[in-house]
């Protein structure tokens, strides 16, 4: 569920009264979904240049007080849809996960590159790590270059052992 608010206008209690009437019988919207207030977790998202104090702002479903997500709290990004979020949208977390990943599958890849032909090497890093890297690709792809960066070299990486070149030898997209 999500709500927005303009700047300024969302009070402390304007949210808890809304995510409360989203969730009763008197609500119009009503659905017949319930919460539990033990897993649920919430996330403010606001731009990084904003310093805003967000230790103000709760959500209490009955006298339970949600968990926040965030910089300052004890998580610092959820998952949600496969992709991990955090408060300000840099999708550093999620890229760090996508970066472990690619490495597990370059592993498995280094193990077989002297036993398949190149093309094969080629259909296997398609298969292992080309899903990994093209979910969500739209959304997290315009992060910050040092964000990014990482994964890129990781990219490289993976090109060089398909081809079976040096460490120090350039890579082409156009050679994968």
């Amino acid at each position: 569920m999500c709500f927005s608010f303009p700047r300024g206008l969302c009070g402390n209690g304007d949210l808890n009264n809304r995510i409360i009437a989203a969730f009763t019988h008197n609500s119009p919207h009503h659905n017949k979904l319930s919460l539990n207030s033990k897993k649920t977790k919430y996330i403010l998202l606001r731009a990084r240049n904003r310093r805003e104090d967000l230790s103000r702002y709760s959500i209490q479903i009955g006298n339970i007080e949600l968990d926040r997500i965030g910089n300052n709290c004890n998580k610092q990004a959820t998952k949600f849809l496969g992709m991990r979020t955090d408060e300000n949208l840099t999708w550093k977390h999620h890229i760090a996960v996508l970066k472990r990943k690619v490495y597990i599958a370059l592993f498995y890849i280094k193990q077989v590159k002297h036993v398949l032909p190149p093309d094969s090497l080629r259909t296997l890093s398609f298969a292992l790590i080309h899903p990994h890297i093209s979910y969500g690709i739209t959304v997290w792809a315009n992060a910050e270059q040092n964000i990014t960066r990482p994964l890129t070299l990781v990219q490289k990486r993976a090109i060089r052992v398909i081809n079976n070149t040096s460490y120090y030898s350039h890579t082409y997209w156009s050679n994968i």
